[in-house]
């Protein structure tokens, strides 16, 4: 075992790592050892398009994750997967609700009636 080996296992990571780090010191110092974060692709919507987004979402009756979809598409002209559509969803406090059924001949004074004769 030689000594990047073995400096490597002291210090709990693969001897591959090891010779990465040791290439980078030999190239740029201690620079090449701080890590380089390139903070990935920058996000498809802005804060203010996710604003915008809410205000729409607001006045849709009945919103899903296929119609979000569609408005993603059309306003903003972005496509993302159902599953990334629920987490915007989900990021912008929005639920996964079942619809109320609400029978349309029921009286308006339900409640009272089946109090009425819940206590008989």
């Amino acid at each position: 075992m030689d000594d990047v080996q073995l400096a490597a296992k002291s210090v709990g990571i693969s001897h591959n790592t090891g010779y990465i780090w040791l290439r980078r010191w030999n190239e740029e110092g201690m620079d090449g050892l701080i890590p380089k974060y390139d903070g990935g692709k920058p996000p498809k919507l802005s804060d203010e398009d996710y604003r915008r987004l809410d205000e729409i979402f607001e006045k849709t009756p009945n919103l899903t994750t296929d119609i979000a979809s569609d408005i993603l598409k059309s306003e903003f002209g972005v496509v993302f997967s159902d599953r990334h559509v629920s987490r915007i969803l989900r990021k912008l406090n929005y639920t996964y609700t079942k619809p109320f059924m609400i029978y349309s001949k029921m009286p308006d004074d339900a409640e009272d009636q089946l109090k009425k004769n819940v206590d008989n």
